[in-house]
């Protein structure tokens, strides 16, 4: 499969190229081959960035229909792709894109969708069926994902709780009307009850308990009751023990998309998204923030020699001292590999290089359990503050990294950090 690109287009590409690195295009339908497909393009650059050509590999989208969904452990319920436009690229029915051209959503479902992502709609499906769903937007690649589930499917079970819950209070009361009809006054004050703890069930009330005295056909009626009550007790009990373990495993979910599983610290993404939160507070209030880009010193050769379970409790060990090394306000995450990142929120480059220094005197001696003894470690720190012209997280980063390369050049195990301009102005 090729791709063609147009004069605008390709400009555009050769610009985004000097600057991104590889474009993920979105994905779109081929009528050829009658499937969806993505390509990245990966730019091949001279030593000056000068972009000579471009390596672009084209996904049949289809090889990846069978991982949508895990027909064991996934639940119910349809995933789609959609591109921008609403268009279906890939679907784990097969039935959905089985056809000449790709099927599309409704614009106004599309929209209300991705305007709340994340949030439960009720909406036709590709199918024309009624079908409640989520969607969850990714900006590289730009598409829609789309997990729905038949709307007559999820309430069928609670339909059919409903109709025998109201069918066994239909039976409660018709009970107590014919007894009530035919028996004496003596029953009257018991059956009373009854139809009162029957009242209070109806109403939502299922804390209710008759006392039975009697062994006649009231009493049997009595004990059938309390037993009836405690089976909704046990049912409406299930429910809420499944509710809790459900908003227990969001939490989690939520936890695991946000933290590096090794060292517990913030991942790459999460670390994204504070910084833009920083910078436009920066430009909000002018309170300026500093930054520390850490690198273990030679953790390579030590991962080489000691072995990558070693390497890996050094680096979860280092992450524990650094976080005791930052106040409550501040974040901690792993850059990637044996970098880390320090956010202090409204410190100066003088906070800053206190804390650097105190970090790399506190992470100088790391015991390692594997080995059975304390390592000495050394720290290459760099230190910026924030400035009025860091205004994108690359921009930040990059001075940062400018710093640390500094500190590694100079010998490392120490500290070297970029004054403001401020500051070197004067």
């Amino acid at each position: 499969m090729w791709i063609r690109l147009s004069s605008d287009a390709f400009q555009n590409w050769l610009h985004d190229a000097s600057i991104l690195g590889d474009i993920v295009l979105p994905p779109q339908w081929n009528a050829n081959y009658t499937t969806a497909i993505m390509s990245i393009s990966v730019p091949v650059l001279s030593v000056d960035d000068f972009v000579l050509g471009a390596l672009i590999v084209t996904f049949d989208l289809r090889n990846l229909q069978s991982n949508l969904k895990d027909k064991i452990k996934s639940p119910p319920g349809d995933v789609v792709l959609l591109d921008k436009d609403g268009y279906v690229m890939l679907a784990s029915d097969v039935s959905i894109t089985n056809t000449d051209k790709p099927v599309s959503l409704e614009p106004d479902v599309l929209k209300r969708l991705q305007d709340n992502p994340g949030g439960y709609e009720l909406f036709n499906g590709p199918r024309q069926e009624n079908v409640v769903g989520l969607a969850y937007m990714s900006e590289k690649p730009a598409i829609t994902i789309i997990a729905s589930r038949s709307h007559e499917l999820i309430y069928a079970d609670w339909m059919q709780q409903r109709d025998l819950y109201i069918g066994l209070i239909s039976i409660i009361i018709l009970i107590v009307t014919i007894i009530a009809f035919r028996l004496s006054h003596a029953i009257v004050v018991p059956l009373r009850g009854l139809i009162n703890a029957t009242e209070r069930i109806v109403k939502g009330d299922l804390n209710v308990e008759l006392t039975n005295m009697r062994h006649d056909e009231l009493g049997q009626l009595t004990q059938m009751f309390n037993q009836m009550t405690d089976k909704l007790r046990q049912n409406q009990a299930e429910i809420t023990a499944a509710s809790d373990a459900m908003q227990k495993k969001n939490l989690l979910l939520e936890t695991l998309s946000t933290t590096d599983s090794l060292t517990g610290l913030y991942n790459r993404s999460k670390l994204n998204l504070i910084i833009s939160e920083q910078l436009a507070r920066y430009e909000r209030t002018r309170r300026p923030f500093a930054v520390l880009m850490i690198d273990v010193d030679y953790f390579k050769t030590l991962n080489d020699k000691l072995g990558h379970v070693a390497g890996d409790e050094i680096l979860a060990a280092i992450a524990k001292n650094i976080s005791q090394c930052i106040r409550n306000i501040d974040f901690a995450a792993r850059y990637g590999g044996d970098e880390f990142i320090i956010i202090l929120t409204e410190a100066t480059v003088e906070d800053a290089l206190k804390t650097a220094e105190r970090i790399r005197a506190y992470v100088a001696g790391v015991y390692c359990s594997t080995l059975d003894k304390t390592l000495r470690v050394t720290l290459s720190i760099g230190v910026i503050q924030s400035e009025f012209q860091d205004k994108s997280v690359t921009a930040l980063l990059s001075r940062v990294d400018s710093a640390l390369y500094d500190a590694k050049h100079a010998g490392r195990d120490q500290v070297c950090c970029i004054q403001p301009e401020s500051s070197a102005a004067t």
